[in-house]
């Protein structure tokens, strides 16, 4: 398959949502194309150093709103993995890539005897509190779901790209969420 491809140092995984503010000529075409023909762009993770990496999320647009600086601030939702291939640039210098279906970590209920997993939840829903801005773009929260929460996390902790890559290349939530252990129970 042959995707668009919005490379930016954020990091957006399945049912997480974001807002963008679009201004670059190449990625209002890619948003004006995918409203129209209902087509599907890829969020894709760079480096400092400005590199494209292996893990992209494709998402859809939930809303948008033309704004006073002729720019355009959209809401999107993370829908499914893939894996850049290759790369191509088009001649306004927008990506496109060939990609593959990357697996999603699947669903995992929260152990209720498992007090880190309660703890990870606890802050995260702490977190959503704090920022109900960020709290408001979720329609419908997952805080009984251990690889939801880690995927929240792995959205907003300051992580490199790489270790964020690392984890999402993994079959499962395990290696994630024993990072954001780390760095949440080290508080």
């Amino acid at each position: 398959m042959n995707i668009a491809l919005f490379p930016l140092s954020i990091c957006i995984l399945p049912n997480g949502y974001t807002q963008l503010r679009i201004f670059e000529p190449r990625y209002l075409r890619m948003i004006s194309e995918a409203m129209k023909q209902q087509r599907q762009f890829a969020m894709a993770m760079a480096n400092k150093k400005g590199s494209l990496l292996r893990y992209a999320t494709i998402v859809t647009i939930v809303d948008f709103d033309n704004l006073e600086d002729n720019t355009l601030s959209i809401t999107i939702k993370g829908e499914s993995l893939v894996a850049i291939q290759e790369t191509k640039r088009e001649p306004d210098g927008l990506l496109v890539a060939k990609v593959s279906e990357h697996t999603a970590w699947q669903a995992t209920p929260i152990q209720s005897n498992d007090g880190q997993e309660e703890v990870l939840k606890q802050k995260l829903v702490e977190l959503f509190e704090q920022y109900p801005q960020h709290r408001d773009l979720y329609p419908q929260c997952q805080f009984d779901d251990i690889s939801w929460i880690c995927q929240r996390w792995l959205e907003v902790l300051p992580l490199t790209a790489e270790q964020k890559q690392q984890c999402i290349g993994a079959n499962s939530h395990i290696a994630a969420q024993s990072l954001i252990n780390q760095i949440i129970l080290s508080e």
